[in-house]
């Protein structure tokens, strides 16, 4: 548990989910005793990936936030970028080194102060950061943010294009306050909660496009993750639509071509099970798919990963397969 200027952040006990039954599953925060070597020793996660057939897992911050929100929200600087930096620190000198080219962690910047995001995210690409985890809704989570689609950070952006850094978005509450869902009284309402987090990941990529971010930074590459696949056919052709009826209107320019043309140049989504989604690859785009294990959250397929892929891709080629389990991904994060 962190206690930082009376903000605390409790390890939330779905993050440390793998290897106990449904039933077992609960929000309440655990001891290291009560979860997997494998969710905080990096040389017994890759033990669980030996298990599970796994070759290479890209990995999301727990505690620090998904993206990184919890660091950014400190209000002393001084802290907040000591913080930062040595989170990604521990990143390349500690959890990529005990396994490299097996683990890859993304990287968290200062995103309200772009300039250091700047020269953080140089410093940390040249120790071996191959991506970076941004918060989907950082106005609702860092005071004195600005959404992502704000001009300040362009600069961000730009640098992540030089470097061929790719940004990932992990779907998550809209605000601070959201959350406690999960945990309410009512019977139901945290099922509902989490049915509907997916479409979060639709409304951000709208964001994206709409207000022009892809078209500014054309090599900037926006991945979705744990949003699944099988909205996208839909989210693409409505947006489409709304392209040719209205953003003439709207948008003020800001596109210069359809939304489902920025799509497969520069989006990316991910899913654990989306026996719909795959379906629908030839609508989607194959090489914009990318599977994940999600482990150790509490919707991880480990340690039967290869189970669910094969149920999954039920009746995709070999070709489509690799791209969707591995090529693309190793393109992404620039895999040997």
């Amino acid at each position: 548990m962190w206690d930082v200027e009376g903000l605390v952040a409790p390890n939330v006990g779905f993050s440390t989910m793998a290897g106990k039954d449904f039933d077992q599953h609960t929000s309440k925060a655990n001891n290291f005793k009560d979860m997997r070597p494998g969710c905080y020793d990096p040389k017994a996660r890759v033990k669980d990936m030996d298990l599970d057939g796994v070759k290479t897992s890209v990995c999301f911050p727990g505690i620090p936030g998904l993206g990184g929100e919890r660091l950014m929200s400190i209000k002393d600087v001084e802290l907040r970028d000591w913080a930062i930096s040595a989170y990604n620190d521990y990143l390349t000198d500690e959890f990529q080194a005990a396994s490299p080219d097996r683990l890859i962690g993304l990287g968290v910047l200062p995103l309200t102060e772009p300039e250091k995001a700047v020269a953080e995210l140089k410093r940390i690409a040249r120790k071996g950061i191959r991506g970076l985890t941004v918060p989907f809704w950082i106005d609702g989570h860092v005071p004195g943010a600005k959404p992502l689609f704000d001009s300040m950070y362009g600069i961000v952006w730009s640098a992540c294009e030089a470097s061929a850094i790719p940004i990932n978005l992990h779907f998550s509450a809209k605000s601070r306050g959201a959350t406690p869902v999960l945990t309410a009284t009512t019977p139901g309402l945290a099922e509902a909660y989490v049915t509907g987090l997916p479409l979060i990941n639709f409304e951000i990529l709208a964001q994206l496009i709409w207000t022009g971010v892809l078209e500014r930074h054309p090599k900037l590459k926006v991945i979705s993750s744990e949003g699944g696949i099988g909205w996208v056919p839909y989210f693409l052709e409505r947006a489409d639509y709304t392209y040719n009826r209205h953003h003439r209107t709207w948008s003020k320019g800001q596109v210069k071509t359809k939304p489902s043309d920025y799509f497969p140049r520069q989006c990316y989504v991910c899913f654990i099970t989306d026996r719909a989604g795959v379906l629908l690859r030839d609508l989607i785009g194959v090489d914009s798919m990318m599977w994940e294990a999600d482990y150790p959250h509490a919707d991880t397929s480990w340690p039967f990963s290869h189970d669910r892929v094969d149920e999954s891709l039920a009746g995709v080629s070999a070709k489509d397969r690799k791209k969707i389990v591995y090529d693309t991904a190793a393109g992404l994060y620039h895999l040997n």
